[in-house]
Order: structure tokens, then C-alpha cells, then sequence
């Protein structure tokens, strides 16, 4: 069992990280990522049940759906945004989503504060053009990648909790 919840695992923080890439690059997240990762929290509950708690953490799933809404609505977040953040409150339950959406907030300051310096330091343009060009639209930040630095920790509380890592 432990083999399919560690391949669950990295399955759902590879998630992360692409959204994050594919953000950095064009702006959008991708529908499938999102499904990918509820996807990934249906086969944890099948695999290790003990792990879940589907009541509890859908609770914190629609909570997070409902606040990423009102950013929506405010055009405070995108809507790719909103829909990978609910999925990774989902997949990190009640248990670890704390500590994923309070991680993704920090990061989403440093993200907004990075990008405010790139904005005022002329040098920077050619890098971001060439790694992260969506980086380099004034009005916006690609929030994925504030989402999967939240979900680094939150990886790490998660693996710690299921006895995976000792």
C-alpha cells in the first residue's frame, strides 16, 4: 500500500508543479489538472481510506470553492486558480489544508512582491520573456505558483503523517 499512496502522491505534487509551469508560461491552468488532482483524492479514499475523511474534507473543499468564487467575482484570482486551489484543499483534507492555503498565501505575497520588483527592474524583461513570460503582464501574477509552493509543505506534513518519510 505504501507503494500506490507514495505514487498517489507524487501523481498529485507533480500536479502542482505543472499547473505552476504552464501557468508561468501561458496564463492558464488547464481544467484536467484540477480534475486530476479530486481524481487522485477518489483513488486515496479507495486505496487508504483511513487517510480521508470525505465529509470533512469535501467541507473544506467547499469552503475553499465558495472564498475562491468571491476572489473570482472580485477579480481577485483567475478562474484556473480558483479550481486548483479547491482541488489541493481537497486532496490535502482537513488534515494538511491549512497549512496549504496559509502556505499558498505566503507565497502568493512573495509572488506580488517579486512581481513588483521585476516590474521596476529593467534587466529582468529578457529572462522572463524567456522562462516565465507571463510574469511580465502588469496586471496579473501566474497564482499557480504561489499555489504549489503552498503545496510543498503541505506535501511534506502529508508524507510525515502517513509514516512514508521517518
Amino acid at each position: 500500500m505504501n507503494t500506490v499512496m507514495t505514487a498517489l502522491w507524487m501523481i498529485a505534487g507533480g500536479s502542482f508543479f505543472y499547473a505552476a509551469y504552464t501557468d508561468s508560461q501561458t496564463m492558464r491552468i488547464s481544467n484536467w489538472i484540477s480534475l486530476l488532482v479530486m481524481g487522485l483524492y477518489a483513488a486515496r479514499w479507495l486505496v487508504s481510506p483511513e487517510t480521508t475523511d470525505p465529509i470533512f474534507d469535501g467541507i473544506v473543499f467547499a469552503g475553499t470553492l465558495a472564498l475562491g468564487f468571491a476572489l473570482f467575482a472580485m477579480k481577485g484570482f483567475g478562474g484556473g486558480d480558483v479550481k486548483l486551489m479547491a482541488a489541493g484543499a481537497l486532496w490535502f483534507g482537513h488534515a494538511s489544508a491549512f497549512t496549504f492555503l496559509v502556505s499558498t498565501g505566503l507565497g502568493g505575497g512573495a509572488l506580488a512582491l517579486a512581481a513588483i520588483v521585476i516590474h521596476r527592474t529593467p534587466r529582468t524583461h529578457d529572462i522572463l520573456a524567456r522562462y516565465a513570460p507571463a510574469l511580465l503582464k502588469q496586471r496579473y501574477v501566474p497564482y499557480a505558483l504561489a499555489i504549489a509552493a503552498g503545496a510543498v509543505p503541505a506535501l511534506y506534513e502529508q508524507l510525515s503523517s502517513w509514516s512514508l518519510v521517518q
